[in-house]
C-alpha cells in the first residue's frame, strides 16, 4: 500500500489578475485541468503594492519600512483571492498550513497569507532569508515557501507569458527571484488570462 503524501503545488496568482473579472471563473477551471494536487496559493500585491512604492518614492519610506508595509498588504490580497474562490480556505499562519499538509487531503485550494511566515519563520528560520528591499515581491516570496514546505512545484501565474529571452529578462520576475527558486525542482510560468 502506497502511503505517501499527494503532492503539493504552490501557486502564485499575480496581483494583476485580481483586476481581471474572469479570475473567478478562470482560476478554477485551471485548477481542475492541473493533476491532482494540493494546492497553496499566494496572492501577489497588484495595485496596493505600487501604491506604497509610489508612497516610499514620495516620503522616502525606504526599503524595509516599505517591504514590511507591502507584507501587510498581503493579508488584503489574500482575503480578496479567498473571497473570489469560494471553494479555498484562508490560511493565516505558518503553522496552520504546515498542520493541513501534514493532513489526509488528497486535493484542496488553501490560499496563504505569507505576512507573519516572512516575519516569525523565513527570517529566522532559513539560513539566507530574503532581503526587505524591493528586489523582493511576491514572486520571490512565494519561491521560498515552496522550498520550505518542499513543493513539488512552483506555478506563478501572470498576465502576461515569459518574455522570449526568459522569465528573469525584463520585470517579469523580480530581482531577487532567480536566487530564490534556485533550490526548487519544478517551476512553470502561465499567462492565466490565455489559458
Amino acid at each position: 500500500m502506497n502511503h505517501s503524501k499527494p503532492p503539493v503545488r504552490v501557486v502564485k496568482v499575480g496581483g494583476s489578475l485580481l483586476e481581471w473579472p474572469h479570475l473567478p471563473i478562470a482560476m478554477p477551471l485551471w485548477l481542475d485541468a492541473q493533476p491532482p494536487s494540493r494546492n497553496v496559493l499566494v496572492a501577489g500585491g497588484g495595485k496596493l503594492a505600487d501604491w506604497l512604492r509610489e508612497a516610499d518614492s514620495r516620503f522616502q519610506l525606504g526599503e524595509s519600512v516599505s517591504h514590511h508595509l507591502c507584507l501587510e498588504a498581503l493579508r488584503v490580497t489574500a482575503r480578496l483571492l479567498a473571497e473570489l474562490l469560494p471553494q479555498s480556505r484562508l490560511v493565516r499562519t505558518f503553522d496552520e498550513l504546515q498542520s493541513l499538509l501534514a493532513g489526509p487531503a488528497e486535493r484542496a485550494v488553501w490560499i496563504f497569507c505569507p505576512d507573519r511566515f516572512m516575519i516569525e519563520w523565513e527570517a529566522i528560520r532559513h539560513p539566507q532569508p530574503l532581503p526587505a528591499t524591493w528586489a523582493v515581491t511576491t514572486d520571490s516570496i512565494t519561491a521560498r515557501l515552496a522550498e520550505m514546505i518542499h513543493a513539488d512545484e512552483l506555478v506563478l501565474l501572470k498576465s502576461a507569458a515569459p518574455p522570449p529571452e526568459g522569465p528573469a529578462s525584463g520585470d517579469y520576475v523580480d530581482d531577487f527571484f532567480v536566487v530564490a527558486a534556485r533550490n526548487l525542482s519544478s517551476v512553470r510560468y502561465v499567462n492565466l488570462r490565455q489559458t
